[in-house]
């Protein structure tokens, strides 16, 4: 994946996965709400692509720590296709607010909570 590309928003994903930090794109006003996402700027979007990307092995752990994907009050764009991928990470995509359904068909994850987010088609 090219880094270089990277939104602000991907970029402090890409850099918290090593860490499990939690990236917390809310505003903390009215406008949070996952099912008003469409309305949110593109300071909030992170690709699906990106996310699947660092569940599938683009970027290594830190040394004595256990990566995981924790994410908040995101619009997630395109489709995350996960399906019959084997994911050792959490996923925790919190108040998120999808654009389009997510493939998992057959995927095993370790962990997953898709709490508070607005999922088209689920």
């Amino acid at each position: 994946m090219d880094v270089q590309g990277l939104s602000a928003a991907e970029a402090a994903l890409w850099e918290a996965f090593p860490r499990a930090a939690t990236v917390d794109l809310r505003t903390g006003d009215g406008a949070d709400d996952p099912a008003r996402g469409a309305e949110w700027g593109t300071e909030r979007s992170v690709r699906a692509e990106v996310i699947a990307a660092l569940l599938l092995g683009a970027r290594a752990a830190e040394p004595g720590m256990v990566p995981a994907v924790r994410l908040s009050g995101a619009r997630i764009t395109g489709r995350l296709d996960l399906t019959f991928a084997d994911v050792g990470y959490a996923v925790l995509l919190r108040n998120c607010h999808w654009v389009e359904r997510p493939h998992l068909a057959g995927v095993r994850l370790r962990q997953v909570s898709l709490s508070g987010s607005h999922l088209p088609g689920l």
